[in-house]
C-alpha cells in the first residue's frame, strides 16, 4: 500500500494532466458519462424491479421530471453508455484478479435458476437488471482502473444524494400529503386498491409520515445515506480548499446534519443501529489516545442506543411488527431453500412462493428482506454461495485494504469504502440489490475499489 499519493493522483491535479487522478483524457470522458449516469439512476430508479410490470411510465413531462421512471429506461441509458464506453477503456492496462470470476460465476448461474423459474413475468424484469449489476462491476473496475481520484463520478452521486435530501426534507414539511395524493389519484386511480392489496409495503409507505425521498422506502433511503454521505462530505471538503476552514467546517456540519435528520426522520430502525457502528469504524482509526477512543465509544453507543429506545419504544410496546414480519421472511426463505437447493425458484421469485407459506398476521412481501437469502431462494445455494462470497471478500478487503489503510492519506477512497461496508451490512435486513439506485452505483463502486493498484495488493485479503 502506498504512503501517500503522487502529484498526479492529488486533487485538482486533473488541471495538470488532463484525467480524473492523472491517467488519461479518455479516463476522464468515462469517468465524467457515469457520474451523469448515476445522476440520472439515484434521483430516477429507487423502485424494486420485481413492481416493474405494474409501474406506470410517466405520461407527461412533469411526470418524467418529478417522477420515478421504469428500470427498463435504465437499462436502455446503461446500454448506451457502456456502448460508448468501450473505446475510452485502457484495456491492457488491466489486471486479472480472482474476484473478477465470482460476478460473472453468480451470473452464469441467474440464468440457469432462470429456465427453472416459477414466475416468468418476474424474472423477466429481474434478470436484465443483475446482467446490469455485474455489467457495472467490470465497467468500474476495467473503466478505472487505477483512478485514485474519479471526481466527476463522486460528484454526479454526491449531487443526486443532494437532490434525494432536498426531496426528503420537502416531504418531512407536508409534501408527503402531496405525494399521497399523487400516487393515489393521478397515477393508479381506480386501480389503487388492486396496488395496495398487492404490494402493502408501497401503500404503507405512502399513508405514513416516513419520508423516503425518491427511493421505495424509508429503509431504502436509509441505505442511501449511509453510501453516499460519506464521500458526498468528503468530496465537498476535498474541492473547496481555498475556502477558510472555519467556513468549510460549518458547511459540511450542516449538510451532514442534515443527512442525520433525514435518517431520523425516515425511522430506520437498523439505520439507526449501523449509525453506531459506523461511528465506531471511525472511531477505531482515531489517533486519539486508547482511553479516548474507548471513553467516547461507550458514550456514543450508550447514547444511542438510549434514544433509540425512546424513540422507538412505542414500536416494541405493539410487538415490534415489522421485525416480526422479517422473521416471518426469513423462516419461509429457509423453507424454499430447503425445497430447491440446486436453481432455486428463478430470479425475482421469492414473493410467489411466500404467499403459500406466509404466517397471516404478516404483511404479504414480494423480496426477502435480506439480499443474501434471497439469492438462496432465487437462485439455490450455488447462487447464493458465489455471491456471498463476492460481497463477502469484497467488504473484508475494502475495510482492510481500502478503509484502513487510506484512513488519513486518501479520505475519498475511505469514505467511499466505508459507505460500501455500512451498506453491505444493512442488506442483512434489506432488498438493496433488487434497487437500481443502490445495487448498481454499490457495484460500480466496489469495481473500481478492486482496480487500485496497491503495493500491497487487495487479492491477499
Amino acid at each position: 500500500m502506498r504512503a501517500g499519493r503522487s502529484d498526479a493522483d492529488r486533487p485538482g491535479a486533473e488541471a495538470k494532466t488532463g484525467s480524473a487522478g492523472g491517467k488519461s483524457a479518455a479516463s476522464t470522458w468515462f469517468a465524467g458519462m457515469m457520474g451523469a449516469f448515476f445522476f440520472l439512476v439515484i434521483i430516477k430508479f429507487g423502485d424494486p424491479v420485481v413492481i416493474e410490470a405494474t409501474n406506470v411510465p410517466p405520461k407527461s413531462w412533469e411526470e418524467i421530471l418529478y417522477g420515478a421512471w421504469p428500470p427498463a429506461w435504465g437499462r436502455w441509458i446503461l446500454l448506451g453508455v457502456g456502448l460508448a464506453s468501450l473505446g475510452l477503456i485502457r484495456w491492457r492496462k488491466a489486471r486479472f484478479q480472482w474476484i473478477l470470476a465470482l460476478p460473472a460465476v453468480w451470473l452464469l448461474w441467474q440464468f440457469v435458476a432462470a429456465s427453472q423459474t416459477i414466475d416468468a413475468t418476474l424474472t423477466r424484469f429481474t434478470l436484465p437488471h443483475l446482467v446490469a449489476c455485474a455489467a457495472l462491476f467490470y465497467l468500474g473496475y476495467f473503466g478505472l482502473n487505477g483512478v485514485r481520484w474519479p471526481w466527476p463520478v463522486v460528484a454526479g452521486m454526491g449531487l443526486a444524494f443532494c437532490w434525494t435530501m432536498r426531496s426528503a426534507v420537502e416531504q418531512h414539511f407536508g409534501g408527503l400529503a402531496a405525494t399521497q395524493h399523487y400516487y393515489i389519484y393521478s397515477v393508479y386511480g381506480a386501480k389503487w386498491p388492486e396496488i395496495a392489496a398487492k404490494y402493502p409495503d408501497f401503500a404503507k409507505r405512502i399513508a405514513t409520515g416516513r419520508v423516503f425521498a425518491s427511493f421505495v422506502s424509508p429503509n431504502a433511503l436509509a441505505g442511501a445515506i449511509w453510501l453516499f454521505l460519506p464521500m458526498t462530505l468528503v468530496f465537498v471538503w476535498q474541492i473547496t480548499p481555498k475556502v477558510s476552514r472555519a467556513v468549510r467546517m460549518v458547511f459540511v456540519g450542516i449538510l451532514g446534519a442534515c443527512g442525520l435528520a433525514i435518517l431520523y426522520w425516515s425511522g430506520s430502525k437498523a439505520g439507526w443501529l449501523l449509525a453506531v457502528v459506523m461511528v465506531m469504524m471511525i472511531l477505531a482509526q482515531s489517533p486519539l489516545a486508547l482511553k479516548w477512543r474507548v471513553g467516547l465509544a461507550v458514550a456514543f453507543v450508550a447514547l444511542a442506543l438510549g434514544g433509540f429506545a425512546a424513540r422507538y419504544s412505542r414500536y416494541f410496546e405493539r410487538g415490534a411488527t415489522s421485525a416480526a414480519a422479517r422473521f416471518d421472511y426469513w423462516r419461509a426463505a429457509g423453507k424454499i431453500i430447503e425445497a430447491h437447493p440446486v436453481v432455486g425458484t428463478g430470479p425475482g421469485t421469492f414473493g410467489r412462493s411466500y404467499e403459500a407459506l406466509k404466517d397471516p398476521k404478516s404483511e404479504m412481501a414480494w423480496l426477502c428482506h435480506d439480499d443474501y437469502l434471497e439469492q438462496g431462494t432465487d437462485s439455490g445455494l450455488v447462487g447464493m454461495g458465489a455471491y456471498v462470497l463476492f460481497i463477502f471478500w469484497s467488504v473484508y478487503a475494502v475495510y482492510r485494504y481500502r478503509f484502513v489503510n487510506n484512513w488519513g492519506k486518501e479520505p475519498l477512497i475511505a469514505a467511499v469504502s466505508l459507505g460500501v461496508v455500512v451498506l453491505c451490512l444493512h442488506s442483512f435486513v434489506e432488498y438493496h440489490l433488487y434497487l437500481p439506485a443502490l445495487a448498481w452505483p454499490l457495484f460500480f463502486i466496489l469495481g473500481w475499489l478492486w482496480s487500485i493498484n496497491d503495493k500491497v495488493s487487495i487479492i491477499r485479503a
